[in-house]
């Protein structure tokens, strides 16, 4: 079988080459936080899909930042795109919804594996109902930053879904059976495409609601969940810092 694909991403005349490390923020509200945090803040953003491509560098090893995106398939499109133009490390950031008592909104999840239940792994080579694993270099990177930073966080699998209204009790129970501490909508994707790519990745998440009493709980507008966005901030920075200095 032929693996190759038609339809590849497409560098044009004026795409700007990129540095190997690149922040994917899915969030729009932690784009604000991160522009600073990387030194973006004198960067044009250029348009990237639905949402805007923060060039650093230009192929002189500054840090990129792309978002907002949401979901499985978007967050593929955008890894296939960046790795295309040079990005070889890969720093995701997002929100997810705790399924496990202990943890609580506002806390750090650092995904050591995602369980594939979105519709897009497949095409990557991990099937419905796998692990996808992040990089060993870059989730160390990050173990690293935590440890320096004396931060609390939960580190274990996560369950990626599609159906962000799907998130039944049954489901619930059944991930997190599987030692799932959370779920989201990106990183067992995210994981995939890298391991296809050949690229690295790892990410870090905060949690923005509660599902394990199986009564939600949202904590968008939480003080405990906008300190963990603020951390979570802090903690990107400093692993690209790590990663860009060897």
């Amino acid at each position: 079988m032929n693996d190759t694909p038609i339809v590849k991403p497409v560098k044009g005349k004026r795409t700007p080459s990129l540095g190997p490390v690149a922040v994917m923020a899915a969030p729009k509200p932690d784009i604000k936080l991160l522009i600073p945090a990387l030194g973006l803040t004198q960067v044009e953003p250029r348009s990237l899909f639905t949402g805007n491509l923060y060039a650093g560098g230009d192929g002189q090893g500054g840090v990129s930042l792309t978002g907002p995106f949401l979901g499985a398939p978007h967050a593929a499109m955008l890894m296939e795109t960046l790795a295309s133009r040079g990005v070889r490390q890969f720093v995701f950031a997002g929100w997810c919804g705790s399924v496990a008592e202990g943890v609580t909104i506002g806390d750090i999840v650092i995904p050591i594996g995602g369980i594939v239940d979105e519709g897009t792994s497949p095409h990557y080579g991990v099937a419905a109902g796998g692990v996808s694993r992040p990089s060993v270099t870059v989730l160390d990177g990050l173990r690293r930053v935590l440890g320096e930073e004396s931060a609390g966080f939960h580190e274990g699998l996560v369950w990626t879904t599609d159906g962000a209204f799907r998130e039944t009790p049954e489901k619930v129970v059944h991930f997190r059976n599987r030692q799932a501490l959370a779920v989201e909508m990106e990183m067992s994707c995210l994981f995939s495409v890298a391991a296809y790519l050949g690229v690295d990745v790892a990410g870090v998440l905060v949690v923005s609601d509660e599902l394990f009493s199986m009564t939600w709980n949202p904590g968008f507008r939480s003080k405990a969940f906008k300190e963990g966005r603020v951390r979570v901030a802090c903690i990107v920075e400093k692993l690209c810092r790590v990663l860009t200095d060897g």
